[in-house]
Parts: structure tokens; sequence; C-alpha cells
């Protein structure tokens, strides 16, 4: 760790010369006790400044780098939580684009299982990416605030977003509900609509990837 230099304030360098100036008995200096002591003195509350300025431009070293760690953690975590919930997007897809076959009473509710089963894994997808209490993804009401020291931005704030199911509005199936047109076949056109909000449902995860993928860039 580099020695903090002591520069001499005008008073010091005053007294440094007084002592230079101060008479010569037997070719030694006759200084007084009292600038001696005033010396010391002012060397010594020079040292204390000098170290207090140190340690609080440290302890501010310290808690932007703490900020940064933190803010990559969630950033990084935020959006690996969005590739996995892409993936289980396409998944939902498919697997309605499956359930359109379906011909029995057991069909239906097999597929109407997995596609509930699904959105809870989108809804797990968003718990998981949870860091220090600060979840991104969970309700649209929190925020990140990272402090990248001074600059334009010395603090940079991400709000959060809503990508849970019920925020990306997919439908759980209930019993009878809009999956099921009777007995014995599924609702095609619920089934497409269904669809079409699981693509409008993509492009937002997509959209909202950029902007994490953005801030993360900004930061490291």
């Amino acid at each position: 760790m580099p020695t903090e230099m002591i520069s001499p304030s005008a008073e010091m360098r005053k007294g440094v010369g007084n002592v230079k100036a101060t008479e010569r008995v037997g070719g030694t200096a006759s200084v007084s006790p009292l600038v001696l002591r005033q010396l010391g003195q002012q060397f010594s509350e020079q040292a204390v400044f000098n170290s207090r300025s140190y340690m609080h431009r440290a302890a501010q070293f310290e808690n932007r780098k703490q900020s940064i760690s933190h803010g990559v953690g969630t950033l990084r975590a935020a959006n690996e939580a969005m590739t996995g919930i892409q993936l289980l997007l396409e998944e939902g897809d498919e697997l309605l684009t499956q359930s359109r076959k379906a011909k029995t009473r057991e069909e239906i509710d097999e597929f109407a299982s997995k596609y509930n089963d699904l959105l809870d894994r989108i809804n797990q997808q968003v718990k998981n990416s949870s860091r220090d209490g600060i979840n991104l993804l969970e309700d649209g009401n929190q925020h990140l605030d990272i402090e990248l020291g001074k600059g334009a931005v010395p603090v940079q704030r991400i709000n959060g977003t809503n990508l849970t199911s019920e925020g990306l509005e997919l439908k759980r199936v209930e019993a009878d509900g809009w999956f099921f047109a009777n007995t014995k076949s599924v609702n095609r056109k619920d089934i497409e609509a269904e669809r079409k909000q699981l693509g409008a449902a993509a492009l937002e995860v997509i959209k909202e990837q950029a902007r994490i993928s953005d801030a993360l860039e900004t930061v490291i």
C-alpha cells in the first residue's frame, strides 16, 4: 500500500525557517523548546489529516468495488434467467402446437397439466434470479443502483420489470377453461390466441434482455 506523502503547511515551513535562522552557539543550533513543540504538533496534525483523507478515499473505493460486484452479479443472474425463459416460451409454443391433436379427455388433461407446469417453471426462473434481496424480473417495482464513482453518471439505476407468467399475460389452464372446447377436443381458437401471446412474451423478454445486457456492458 503506498505511503501517503505529508505536504508541509505554510506554518510548518515558517517554523522550519525560524529554526534555520536561529543563532548558532558553538556550532549547534539553539532552538527554543516551545518552537520544537509547535513544529512537532504541526507535523503530527498534518499527518493525521492526510491519514484520515487516505482512509476516507480507500473506504469510498471499497464501497464502489462492492457496489459494482453486487450489480454485476444481479445483472448476470437476470440475464441468465431471461435466456431460460426464452427457451421455456419456445417449449410452450411447441406444446400448444402438439395439443391441437388431442382427442380424449385424458390427452387434453395431460397437455393442460404440462402447460401449467411450464408456467410454473417460468416463475421459478424469475424467482431464482434474485441476488441479495433484489429481483429485477419479479414485479417491476424493484431497481438496482450501482455506484460507479465520479463522472457524468456517478450512480447507474436499472429498473426492474415483470417477466412472471402473469406479467407476460400467459394464462393458466383451469378445469374446463380456455383450453377445452368439450371433453373430446381442445379449443383451437383459444390455443392460437395463447400461442400469439407466447410470441409477444418472447419479444418482451428479448427487449428486456437487451436492456439488461447494455447495462451490464456499461458496468464492466
